[in-house]
């Protein structure tokens, strides 16, 4: 277990080099949550997959997994182009989706989450797709993308919810049979919640051993202030 523990943080120490230099195309996730991700990928092995706000993910989830589709919901149209012309798999879609205020993206509070009367379309797109394997939640109206995660996803099918460190994300679980939180410390960004309507999470992740992996990463940064 502490070896895990150690590579992880080595790792986060490496990806912090490289994110200073310009040279990190990873998700920007702390390693203890990619590792989670990883696993749950690897064990369920989904075939259609979406995530809400693409990234670096969008190019290197896939690539464990071979699926038949993964599509990016992305409300940022330059960061969509950015994805789409580094994207080689042609079984991968970016979608770019405006929301629905004209220049919702340059006001003072874009940092905000958005709320579903602006963000309606951005949400109800992947409705078309569907139904989906796995459902990853990392981009604008979380809350109301969850509630409708739980409408378009298969009955084995797996969420994955980031940042669930936020409480104010703490919404709409109840909806789905099978759930847990896996967080820590951090209170602005981070942790993570995997739910499923009709498959134990345990099915898919060796949830015991993240939660001490967590609890460990929790204990050391008090310790070192980091």
């Amino acid at each position: 277990m502490w070896t895990l523990l150690f590579d992880q943080l080595r790792r986060d120490y490496r990806d912090k080099i490289l994110l200073k230099l310009g040279r990190l195309e990873k998700p920007f996730m702390k390693n203890k949550e990619l590792d989670i991700i990883r696993e749950i990928l690897l064990n369920l092995k989904p075939k259609r997959c979406l995530e809400w706000g693409s990234g670096y993910s969008s190019l290197v989830f896939p690539a464990l997994i071979d699926p038949e589709l993964w599509l990016a919901v992305e409300h940022e149209q330059d960061w969509a182009k950015e994805i789409e012309g580094k994207n080689k798999n042609p079984h991968v879609k970016i979608a770019y989706v405006a929301p629905e205020v004209p220049g919702w993206n340059n006001r003072e509070d874009w940092k905000k989450d958005g709320t579903y009367a602006e963000f309606e379309s951005y949400i109800n797109y992947p409705q078309q797709h569907a139904p989906f394997d796995f459902i990853m939640i990392d981009g604008r109206a979380r809350v109301d993308c969850l509630k409708k995660a739980s409408e378009i996803l298969d009955s084995k099918g797996v969420v994955v919810f980031h940042d669930c460190n936020r409480a104010h994300y703490h919404r709409h679980q109840e909806m789905f049979k099978y759930g847990q939180f896996i967080t820590d410390h951090r209170t602005t960004h981070g942790g993570l919640w995997i739910g499923s309507k009709n498959q134990p999470i345990e099915a898919v992740l060796d949830v015991k051993k993240h939660l001490e992996l967590w609890g460990r990463h929790t204990r050391l940064s008090k310790m070192f202030k980091f």
